[in-house]
């Protein structure tokens, strides 16, 4: 799934490096980060347990490291409709439509694309 991710979206990606890549059983692990042709970086951590609970972190920063957006399912905000599914903005937190990579790939594109024009 990640390398069709990284094919699919090829002509905003610029780099792909992998820290950490494991499958065992029913569970997985993948650590890795995306360089976009704008400089911005998503750095992505999910995990998927032998018992099918899912951690996700997809922090995105521009060039500077500054934060854009982090999407992440940590279970320390109650009031975000969509708990524990949520996303950090510079300025606030909210709820979260995108859950996972190819979503998430796609809204950056999106907004890459965008702000090229």
């Amino acid at each position: 799934m990640f390398h069709k991710i990284v094919e699919d979206f090829s002509e905003i990606i610029t780099n792909v490096d992998v820290s950490d890549f494991r499958e065992y059983g029913g569970a997985r692990s993948l650590v890795a980060k995306l360089t976009f042709n704008d400089s911005s970086e998503l750095h992505i951590r999910d995990y998927i347990f032998l018992n099918g609970q899912r951690k996700y972190s997809y922090p995105w920063q521009n060039g500077q490291g500054n934060l854009i957006i982090r999407w992440d399912n940590s279970p320390h905000h109650l009031h975000i409709k969509g708990f524990p599914h949520h996303k950090h903005l510079p300025d606030q937190i909210t709820i979260s439509g995108e859950r996972d990579l190819q979503s998430i790939v796609k809204l950056i594109s999106d907004k890459i694309k965008l702000d090229q024009t």
